[in-house]
């Protein structure tokens, strides 16, 4: 290949390009196609945006002379491609035009952009039957051609989207357009690699127009068009590549302006699903990349300079790549993932933090998802997702075909085993988003029980030679599943909790039960004034230990200390060991210091009845009353409560004997009785029952045991 004949066109592009860019504006002036300051606009002066035609402009002049003028031997780029970009270009270039005199809305130019990347997939310019994706070769067939429309039209309008400071889109794209000749020219791809040069000269000769402070605008026409011609290229050029990231190199060469369409679309549409309905998944607004930089206070030079630089990273990854075996291709790309997220994060977008905004606790409240027969289909699916896992760690071969039959068996008993357990032991009764551990060891206990059913039903009927290993990972496996899946809700209330947890810093001083009761109300109420960000406690030996995701800080002796490290607004306190002279020595540091001091009480208010628990300051007989005491129900209750064979006495608790009756008690709701008078010991149903035993202890020491109590902090 000569190399004169590569590099010409390009050099006469850029010539072409700079020539061409005044007479543009001053086109774009006398019809209109100028960009008024507005809300979103970074500029403070109308400037025209047709800058963009004299970029298509020398491009198709230099394509049109080479078509014509050199002869196919020489001029490397092959003419079909050539007439494909060309004739898919004219719908794209026709409604750009027209929406940069007259805006329009979004549906107009979306059928215009499909239809310019339909006729250039007709023409050729598309994926393969086969794509290679690290160094794995997959068989999409008639997928090829809407995967191809697909990807033309996301990239046309990514360059759009991120057209918003000056250079910035034109900037982006010849980094793209040189990163994707290079790419070519190691691949050998001589035609797809002069053709892609001459829109990068094109670029570098408007670019000088369009640098901080801007002259002119690339325009819709302008930014629309360098899109569709880049992921033409990218796509036929891409379309042959095995190396690398192979189909998905063109993705991040043209990084930065995917990532951002990405990332648009997809905090839009999370904002709508969080209940603000202001805007459309389709409808520019402010809070792009570069407007989360410009907010950060990064100047404009140097945001276009840091965007740069990340388009640069994306598109020397994808040169790299190309010099990599699949593994460390797919190694690099998780490395890219995780860098972006992070970056993402630094941005401070709101729509992303599910968490915290709650977007995650919505989804549990679709009507569908709180329906019985959801959680019995999705146990379904997480017998047959476990099934597959535990094949797949047992025998090391994760193949469709090689687990399909031992998987159907398993699933075929499994399946109905475990949904008739649960359903037996009342695990599709209760509700998961008030589930406590009891809860989820008895689902446990459900998991292993429905395990060993199904292990003896296969090993019975269906093969004696099961493997028990293979049921042993999947009961781990299911548990793990089982829990987490029923579990996630209090998870994710708990993150809510602490993500939304606003307000003055708050020490709370007891690290005990009490202690920890406190920093649950305190984070459970999103309109209390305070957020706990540590324990103050005397135990030495609590200190440095983490309760519920808060340090314990300090002692008393450092409490001034903690205070002003911590900016404390309040101390709350959450002990009844602390003797009257520290409570006042501690309110007397709070006045000191001006902030606010509170005590945590727990009380219990009689509102009716009889009532059960004598108040601590009434007689000194009060702790031998509550001693004493036993509270009866009504007389249905009373009279279930009595010995079955001599029903003469009231029935006493017994503990489990043995592992069958610590198990039975687990999964079932009776529980073992006995009497005192004729010793008999059995299971009866205490659901309508409410019964206390004697209690040896003063009422003093009770209280804290409790677990329904009201907390008031004064």
């Amino acid at each position: 290949m000569n190399i004169v004949f590569f590099f010409t066109p390009a050099i006469t592009a850029a010539l072409i390009s700079y020539l061409l860019a005044p007479l543009a504006g001053r086109f774009g002036i006398r019809v209109g196609a100028v960009d008024l300051p507005g809300p979103r606009k970074i500029h403070q002066r109308p400037i025209p945006r047709s800058g963009g035609l004299a970029v298509i402009a020398s491009v198709c002049v230099v394509a049109a002379a080479a078509y014509w003028l050199v002869p196919a031997a020489r001029w490397p780029m092959t003419r079909r491609l050539a007439v494909g970009v060309g004739l898919g270009l004219l719908p794209i270039l026709f409604v750009s035009i027209w929406d940069d005199i007259k805006p329009l809305r979004s549906g107009p130019k979306f059928l215009a952009h499909v239809i310019g990347a339909t006729i250039a997939v007709m023409w050729g310019i598309s994926l393969n039957s086969d794509v290679h994706l690290f160094g794995h070769t997959i068989a999409i067939g008639m997928l090829a051609a809407p995967l191809s429309v697909l990807w033309i039209v996301g990239a046309t309008n990514a360059f759009n989207i991120v057209d918003g400071l000056d250079g910035l889109s034109a900037g982006l794209a010849l980094i793209a357009a040189i990163s994707l000749s290079c790419v070519f020219v190691i691949a050998g791809l001589p035609g797809a690699a002069a053709g892609v040069l001459v829109v990068a000269g094109a670029l570098a000769g408007f670019l000088p127009h369009n640098t901080y402070p801007a002259r002119m605008f690339l325009g819709d026409a302008g930014a629309a068009s360098i899109g569709f011609c880049l992921a033409a290229f990218a796509l036929r050029g891409g379309a042959t590549l095995s190396a690398g990231f192979a189909t998905i190199l063109p993705v991040f060469v043209l990084g930065l302006p995917i990532a951002e369409t990405l990332i648009s679309m997809a905090r839009r549409l999370l904002r709508k699903l969080g209940g603000n309905d202001t805007g459309g998944v389709f409808e520019a607004d402010g809070n792009h990349m570069h407007h989360r930089l410009l907010g950060l206070g990064v100047d404009h030079p140097r945001v276009v300079l840091i965007l740069y630089a990340a388009g640069l990273v994306l598109a020397s990854a994808a040169l790299v790549s190309m010099l990599m075996t699949g593994r460390e291709a797919a190694l690099l790309v998780v490395a890219l993932l995780l860098a972006g997220t992070f970056g993402i994060n630094r941005l401070g977008y709101d729509e992303f933090a599910i968490i915290r905004n709650g977007t995650a606790m919505r989804v549990y409240e679709v009507p569908a998802f709180n329906k019985s027969m959801f959680v019995v289909f999705f146990d379904l699916l997480l017998v047959a997702t476990a099934t597959c896992c535990a094949i797949g760690l047992k025998t090391d071969n994760w193949g469709f075909a090689a687990m399909r039959a031992p998987a159907i068996a398993m699933i075929a008993v499994l399946a109905p085993v475990t949904v008739t357990v649960f359903s037996c032991m009342g695990l599709y009764r209760g509700t998961w988003r008030l589930a406590g551990v009891e809860d989820f060891v008895r689902l446990g206990f459900g998991v292993i029980g429905a395990t060993l059913v199904a292990f003896v039903v296969c090993s019975t009927f269906v093969s004696a030679g099961t493997s028990i290993s293979v049921f042993v990972i999947y009961a781990l496996v299911k548990v793990a599943f089982s829990i987490g899946s029923r579990g996630s809700y209090q998870i994710l209330d708990a993150s809510h909790r602490r993500a939304r947890a606003e307000g003055a810093p708050a020490l709370i001083y007891g690290a005990g039960r009490k202690g920890a009761s406190a920093l649950r109300e305190l984070l459970a109420d999103f309109a209390a004034p305070l957020r706990p960000v540590g324990f103050i406690d005397d135990d030495p030996g609590k200190s440095g230990k983490v309760i519920n995701g808060v340090p314990v800080v300090g002692s008393g002796r450092t409490l001034e200390k903690a205070i002003r490290r911590f900016a404390a607004g309040a101390v709350v306190i959450a002990s009844d060991a602390l003797p009257a002279s520290r409570v006042s020595q501690i309110g007397e540091l709070c006045d000191r210091m001006g902030i606010a001091m509170l005590r945590m009480e727990i009380s219990f208010d009689h509102c009716a009845g009889q009532a059960l628990v004598p108040s601590p300051v009434s007689a000194p007989g009060a702790a031998a009353a509550l001693a004493g005491a036993r509270a009866t129900s009504v007389d249905a209750a009373a009279r279930e409560c009595n010995c079955p064979t001599c029903g003469s006495s009231p029935l006493m608790r017994s503990h489990a004997r043995s592992i069958v009756e610590e198990l039975r008690k687990r999964i079932s709701s009776r529980r073992l009785f006995r009497c005192q008078a004729c010793g008999w010991r059995g299971w009866t149903r205490v659901d309508d029952t409410v019964r206390y035993e004697r209690y040896p202890t003063p009422p003093s020491q009770l209280m804290p045991e409790f677990d329904a109590v009201d907390v008031v902090l004064q």
